[in-house]
């Protein structure tokens, strides 16, 4: 939908570093339309040039604040949120808004896991010693002259609080002080800053950690959240509006396939928990194709769920956030993403392929469509999702929904 910007504002000098901004992030956020700024499948927050920009989610009505509820529900499903909502003591209630509403979820998770110190890890260090420490560094020695004995180049690896882990939790912490406008967020921000600061003696400015190279062990599991939470807005090339520059401003951004998806996979295995059918989200990766000179296999196949029941393949299915069309021919369903499930349904020797989408206003209450592929006698069948309902906080609304759902994918499978 088009971005309306305040009037009296510079739309057009506003709109050109939006669009520049976006051109770094690795995926679509906004775009050019008829001369208008327009978002993507996308939501969040970008903040430019003195504007915020919130990008909610569009249910059925015009009402801003079922928007901004949905929002923050389908972050909580994602996993992105511990909890559905913030009582008005940490987040002014009236405002809604939902960075603000991150940020305090983000700040409570870091100040939990930090409970017990800040994390150590072994870490290779290579320094010039008086004593003898680890292994020798020969290949630094050999360049040295036989007069400079006084030191000797070692390598080894202490268990210390200065490592790639600490870093990234760091630089979250960072990042978030510097977005908030809430004086209890940024006091809490402050002060978890204050204890993980021991590892940066660096200026003022801190780098970006290498996110995707950080894995976390078994032990470091009460990370996760946190340091997903950091590699998200990394990709979303979190810019620090304090320092000058063309590109001044940062993002939030959340793509909705990425929510959709998320969310979907952790609703599916518990509405069908007790059906007799379990879901699985990672399976043996399979090829469409394989070389016939060199056997290099290409164009891997990854469905977001595997249905089984008793260990035993039942159906593959894809989560797609596109809107669907009772007036279009299949409904305005993509020509590529059939072509797609038709190719999981043969590598996987599957009987039914699934596709979960966002249920629009037209369709009732439990919508399924079903076709057969004419060369295979396998099935496709259209699901709509009613996520808005699947999400809520209420349990009667939420409990209604899944119900839905789980009928649905019974009397398919």
């Amino acid at each position: 939908m088009p971005i309306q910007l305040p009037e009296g504002s510079a739309g057009r000098a506003i709109e050109a570093r939006v669009m520049r901004i976006s051109e770094s992030i690795p995926f679509p956020a906004f775009r050019m339309s008829k001369g208008r700024l327009c978002a993507a499948e996308v939501v969040g927050t970008i903040q430019v040039a003195g504007v915020r920009i919130n990008v909610l989610p569009k249910t059925d009505t015009s009402e801003e604040a079922r928007d901004s509820d949905f929002l923050v529900n389908i972050l909580h499903a994602a996993g992105y949120l511990c909890r559905a909502h913030t009582s008005s003591g940490t987040v002014r209630a009236s405002v809604r808004d939902p960075l603000e509403i991150m940020i305090s979820e983000a700040a409570a998770e870091l100040n939990f896991v930090l409970r017990d110190g800040v994390p150590r890890r072994y870490r290779e260090k290579h320094e010039d010693s008086r004593m003898l420490r680890g292994r020798i560094d020969f290949a630094r020695l050999a360049t040295r002259l036989p007069s400079d004995v006084a030191v000797l180049p070692v390598r080894h690896t202490p268990f210390a609080v200065q490592n790639d882990l600490t870093h990234c939790l760091l630089w979250l912490a960072t990042t978030l002080a510097r977005l908030t406008h809430n004086s209890f967020n940024r006091q809490l921000l402050v002060t978890l800053i204050g204890r993980l600061s021991v590892i940066w003696n660096g200026g003022h400015r801190l780098p970006t950690p290498a996110f995707t190279k950080l894995r976390l062990t078994p032990s470091e599991a009460n990370f996760e959240r946190a340091v997903s939470l950091a590699k998200l807005l990394s990709q979303g090339q979190y810019v620090d509006p304090t320092f000058a520059g063309n590109t001044s401003g940062f993002t939030m951004l959340f793509p909705l396939q990425h929510l959709f998806e998320r969310a979907m996979q952790k609703i599916l295995a518990e509405t069908l928990d007790d059906s007799g059918i379990s879901v699985k989200n990672r399976a043996q990766p399979l090829f469409l194709l394989r070389g016939n000179d060199d056997g290099d296999q290409v164009l891997r196949l990854k469905p977001d769920y595997l249905f089984y029941r008793e260990n035993r393949l039942i159906a593959v299915a894809d989560a797609k956030w596109k809107r669907l069309s009772e007036a279009a021919r299949g409904y305005g369903a993509r020509r590529e993403d059939l072509y797609q499930v038709n190719a999981y349904l043969d590598t996987f020797s599957a009987e039914n392929a699934v596709f979960l989408m966002p249920r629009a206003p037209w369709m009732p209450s439990q919508w399924i469509r079903s076709y057969t592929v004419t060369h295979s006698g396998r099935k496709i069948h259209l699901i709509g999702v009613d996520i808005e309902k699947l999400v809520s906080h209420r349990t009667d609304v939420k409990t209604a929904a899944r119900d839905a759902l789980r009928n649905a994918i019974l009397a398919i499978v």
